[in-house]
């Protein structure tokens, strides 16, 4: 597939950041694959997970990937945020893993539903890096932390292993204030 999928080393991060626990409410914006979606709905085993995500062949990999792995406190949300939020219910923890250009929006969104939201994004590019950051401060979170990951896999390559760099990831996250 095509779309877009959060690494593991990411993913465990994320999770971490969001301080995600097993009764928590959580939103996965521009969910992709939804490997967040579910990374989350196995931490929040008691809680519930909604996946939000526009494309078609992402929703179907997402639905694949819940089924396959059983996780039915992960439910599928078909939309763009932030329209797509609007029925969902307060959340504790939000991961942004795409925005389409709408971040303030989603920020607002979040925020609006739960003040004291904590918020989690993934940048692989600068000016997601910088609208995070922007939000961030904009919207007065606390607690802010940016890290910047670069990883490397092992690949097998004949009778050797040879390391292939991913590409460097920025995971920003911080609290709402109530």
């Amino acid at each position: 597939s095509k779309t877009p999928m959060t690494k593991e080393n990411i993913r465990l991060l994320a999770v971490a950041r969001m301080a995600v626990r097993p009764d928590s409410v959580v939103w996965d914006v521009g969910a992709g694959t939804g490997s967040v979606s579910a990374a989350c709905a196995m931490a929040a085993w008691q809680g519930q997970v909604w996946a939000v995500e526009k494309e078609p062949e992402a929703l179907d990999l997402i639905r694949q990937n819940r089924k396959a792995l059983g996780l039915w406190n992960l439910r599928v949300v078909e939309g763009e945020a932030p329209a797509a939020l609007a029925d969902l219910p307060k959340p504790d923890c939000v991961f942004i893993g795409g925005s389409s250009g709408s971040m303030a929006d989603i920020f607002q969104t979040v925020l609006e539903k739960n003040p004291a939201a904590r918020i989690c994004l993934t940048a692989v590019s600068l000016e997601s890096l910088t609208d995070g950051l922007d939000c961030m401060k904009r919207f007065g979170l606390a607690d802010v932390d940016v890290t910047q990951i670069s990883a490397a896999q092992a690949r097998n390559l004949g009778r050797y292993r040879m390391m292939m760099g991913q590409n460097p990831v920025w995971i920003l996250s911080g609290e709402g204030r109530p």
